[in-house]
């Protein structure tokens, strides 16, 4: 949003920036986790909110609502697409390394 305002001085000024905290890899993100996965049309469960799940999703997502909404919106068509039909550690590993690259080859033309 602060990107899409700062292209006019007026409504820069009109609107004050409220930064969001970030979420803690704890209960309340794993029951984020659940909602998410009872949301997703998938058949089978992904146990997204188990320890280590959560902590591989925390730790790449950005600690961010929207960060963490993308990686598992993603990694869900890509279950749907394998037809695994549920987000599995290989899923999130095959999203990590390919957003990886793409943060990599981003710097290398920067």
């Amino acid at each position: 949003a602060r990107q899409a305002l700062s292209t006019d001085e007026e409504l820069i000024g009109r609107f004050p920036e409220w930064p969001l905290a970030s979420w803690e890899n704890d209960s309340a993100y794993q029951k984020l986790l659940a909602w998410f996965e009872a949301t997703l049309p998938l058949r089978s469960a992904s146990n997204l909110h188990r320890s280590e799940l959560a902590a591989l999703i925390y730790g790449e997502s950005g600690q961010q609502i929207g960060g963490t909404a993308t990686m598992i919106r993603e990694c869900a068509v890509r279950a749907i697409r394998s037809k695994t039909e549920a987000i599995t550690d290989e899923i999130l590993n095959e999203w990590i390394a390919e957003k990886r690259a793409r943060e990599a080859e981003c710097r290398s033309i920067a």
